[in-house]
């Protein structure tokens, strides 16, 4: 009787884990998107209606063309996307170069191109702008001598901060808070603004900035000179994950790199959807778009090594920065296809 209750019980907890696996898979299975379904995030900022409404004329015309179901993901962060890539919520998307960073890291994402902006196509660069008449040159901005008054970006800003830290100051072993008298990390135009009404001798700005200054006020923009720019700094860039199904990564892949290329009424159409999102075409990359991101990266790595002066620490954040900062430097040329990653 006994060992007949033990069967049972037995019996009853396999039937049970069955069951539980059973309907896990199920509803992996309900959870999995359909090989011709892709959902595309794109970060768009509370109230940014127009911006929503020109993603959403880009998105149509990616499921006309393609002949997949596009389901937009509107987020108010990055952070948000990564997450939903992570979990396969989202396919494919737009996004800063930190958070692809973080997706191809550990979302199973791959870039496959990189926007562009229509008056600097081949990318943008971070400046160091000061009046044309200080007679401030760059040498006297990095001898820290004391009393200039620099502006730079947030500290997550790629061009504003970033970059500088990077490329110039770390060079020069300067830490730009004790160099300068003040750094001012205002919103950059008002940093613009304290430079040309001299409550500013230097200020952090990006070649694209710059131009569309240039534009906007002619007469202002020929007070001011620029003294440093970085090398080109990467376009966000739109990535796919790995797992989609190979030929929707195809009709994806075609369409993203086709769209507002080429001659005619369609494509002029197009080129103003993509004008509306402040886009050009958008242009073939791949992971390695992401090098001078891993490289600011470990250089941020660096500053803080050298800061607790431990010479182990040191040593190791050396080496890795030198190591990333070789692999940049390698880049020949500008990618002409995107590699499939499987």
């Amino acid at each position: 009787m006994i060992a007949a209750q033990r069967f049972i019980r037995k019996t009853l907890l396999v039937l049970g884990l069955l069951t539980s696996l059973s309907l896990a898979s199920a509803c992996q299975q309900a959870a999995a998107p359909r090989s011709d379904e892709v959902t595309f995030a794109v970060v768009i900022p509370d109230g940014a209606s127009e911006a929503e409404s020109a993603w959403r004329t880009y998105l149509e015309d990616m499921a006309s063309l393609t002949g997949l179901k596009i389901k937009p993901n509107f987020a108010a962060d990055d952070n948000a996307s990564v997450k939903a890539m992570h979990n396969n919520r989202v396919q494919a998307g737009l996004f800063s170069n930190t958070a692809a960073l973080n997706a191809v890291r550990d979302a199973s994402a791959y870039v496959i191109a990189r926007a562009s902006d229509p008056t600097a196509p081949d990318g943008y660069r971070s400046v160091i702008v000061t009046r044309a008449d200080s007679g401030l040159t760059l040498a006297h901005l990095t001898a820290c001598s004391g009393g200039l008054r620099l502006g730079m970006g947030a500290e997550a800003s790629l061009a504003g901060n970033q970059a500088p830290l990077t490329y110039l100051f770390l060079p020069e072993k300067i830490d730009p808070d004790t160099c300068f008298a003040s750094v001012d990390r205002s919103e950059p135009p008002n940093q613009i603004n304290n430079l040309i009404t001299g409550k500013l001798d230097a200020t952090v700005s990006n070649s694209i900035a710059l131009q569309r200054f240039n534009t906007a006020s002619p007469k202002e923009a020929a007070r001011l000179k620029v003294i440093w720019s970085s090398p080109l700094l990467p376009d966000p860039p739109l990535l796919l994950r790995k797992d989609l199904d190979p030929a929707t990564r195809e009709k994806l892949r075609s369409f993203i790199l086709s769209y507002g290329t080429g001659d005619g009424p369609e494509a002029e159409r197009q080129r103003g959807v993509l004008a509306r999102l402040g886009l050009g075409a958008f242009q073939p990359a791949d992971d390695t778009h992401l090098l001078p991101i891993r490289e600011m990266e470990a250089a941020q790595t660096l500053i803080a090594a050298r800061k607790d002066n431990d010479p182990q620490t040191l040593a190791q954040a050396e080496k890795a920065f030198e190591a990333i900062a070789a692999q940049r430097r390698a880049l020949a040329k500008p990618v002409e296809a995107p590699a499939d990653p499987l």
